[in-house]
């Protein structure tokens, strides 16, 4: 399903579910236990976001969504819509999905055009959008229980904003997550977004800059021989 794409420039809706290009890439994983699990407020869910730090895929970039409600009138309730635009190893993917809740920061996201029951689970980790938000996206199908998980960071603008570094670096560890499997998300000069709130820097940050100084890295373990040396003296 996943590794039979074609050349074209463009694909709407050509992989079901994959979300945050997460289960393209096996990173999805089984869900694990998070802590900060917080509920939306679907007033604020509307609207247009960057995804500014993810856990790492060295193929995406250009990533952005727009958020709308679906009011569906036939069950009495408002789904969670978004459509999901970014570049998969040079080929630009549109993507529709929707959402249902389940419970506390707690929703299941589908693909909004194709009736299947795959699907992934979404955990909110902290809202307060436009300015930063961040969730958990997690899967309870075997095929990705090597993976993961993927652990994501967006806001109105382009470039990851330093003076969020240390509530994502909080939330990220609070979470469980290694902030050295994440990634800057590059969305520089990119034909596919638009840049509504002002274009990227293009400066191309680097983990390790966003969050110095308040990651202190531990001294590296001596080598494997240096250990058994000491072992065995």
């Amino acid at each position: 399903l996943i590794h039979k794409m074609t050349k074209t420039k463009t694909k709407v809706g050509l992989i079901l579910l994959t979300l945050l290009v997460a289960l393209a890439h096996g990173m999805i994983g089984p869900c694990h236990p998070v802590t900060t699990v917080m509920d939306l407020n679907v007033k604020k869910w509307p609207g247009e976001m960057y995804y500014n730090l993810m856990t790492n895929d060295p193929g995406q970039r250009c990533s952005w969504v727009y958020r709308y409600l679906i009011h569906d009138d036939e069950h009495d309730r408002v789904l969670l819509g978004e459509e999901y635009r970014h570049i998969d190893n040079g080929t630009e993917i549109v993507e529709n999905l929707k959402g249902m809740y389940v419970g506390k920061g707690h929703y299941i996201f589908t693909d909004k055009d194709v009736e299947s029951s795959a699907y992934v689970h979404f955990f909110n980790l902290y809202y307060d959008p436009p300015h930063l938000d961040c969730h958990y996206i997690c899967s309870d199908d075997p095929v990705y229980e090597d993976g993961r998980g993927t652990f994501v960071c967006k806001s109105k603008y382009p470039d990851a904003v330093k003076k969020y570094s240390r509530k994502i670096m909080k939330i990220a560890k609070q979470n469980g997550f290694d902030l050295n499997d994440l990634m800057i998300v590059d969305n520089c000069k990119c034909g596919n977004l638009p840049y509504k709130f002002g274009s990227s820097t293009c400066k191309r940050t680097t983990v390790d800059s966003f969050f110095s100084p308040y990651n202190i890295k531990l001294p590296l373990p001596p080598p494997t021989d240096a250990v058994n040396d000491t072992l065995s003296s």
